[in-house]
């Protein structure tokens, strides 16, 4: 996946989608990642996605500041609703 730089590609983990845009990447839907084989492969296609957009956000060098579309969103940890 050539990261931040084109609008076409798409990555499909389990019902993880994970969308390309120039300047952005969109990722939505639901992964189940059961500790067998397949739960493995799942893992390691997110581990590779994630280090090479890791990577790229280093070498992204453009200001999106004023975008408001394009700026960081909160990160918080929150717990299970559905677990006591």
């Amino acid at each position: 996946m050539d990261i931040f730089n084109n609008d076409h590609e798409v990555l499909s983990v389990g019902g993880l989608t994970i969308e390309n845009h120039v300047g952005q990447i969109i990722i939505y839907g639901d992964l189940n990642i059961a500790p067998n084989e397949a739960g493995r492969k799942q893992a390691q296609m997110l581990a590779d996605f994630f280090g090479k957009l890791f990577q790229a956000t280093k070498d992204f060098d453009r200001d999106d500041s004023s975008n408001p579309d394009l700026t960081a969103q909160s990160i918080e940890n929150v717990d299970n609703p559905f677990m006591s």
